[in-house]
């Protein structure tokens, strides 16, 4: 799947083509994992509501994030991930994701990550996730 454009199209007849919620949702969700994938961290910060809530962390805010961020990556440097199937439903995205640079044990599936977000005002506020990798937080 290639990158969501994020700017206005302006196709070769001139008429202005503006983006869908849809694809506001896909390009959002495109971009934090842009955001992942690069470790510019901080420059997720305006992508999440300030009172955006994680159920897999249990938390509030996107400061536990970045630090599930940050040690999944401490122990995994070459992790990435790939948008592979992105839903959008109403106010929720659902994104499916192969994991890349872990390595997998032999015969073993490939790690896949599967999240949902709730957006609210053009920010993701929420999200459900369930992983068949690494695990972003200790135990």
């Amino acid at each position: 799947m290639g990158a969501a454009v994020l700017a206005t199209i302006r196709p070769t007849n001139h008429e202005v083509m503006t983006m869908t919620p849809r694809d506001d949702a896909i390009a959002l969700v495109l971009k934090m994992q842009e955001c992942f994938n690069t470790r510019r961290f901080d420059q997720a910060d305006d992508l999440f509501t300030t009172g955006f809530y994680s159920h897999p962390l249990g938390t509030t805010g996107i400061e536990a994030g970045k630090d599930a961020w940050r040690a999944v990556v401490s122990q995994f440097p070459g992790m990435q991930v790939v948008a592979e199937d992105i839903l959008v439903d109403g106010d929720k995205v659902a994104i499916r994701s192969s994991v890349e640079g872990i390595g997998a044990p032999e015969g073993e599936a490939r790690p896949e990550l599967i999240e949902i977000f709730r957006i609210d005002d053009g920010r993701l506020a929420e999200t459900w996730g369930i992983t068949g990798g690494p695990r972003p937080r200790h135990d």
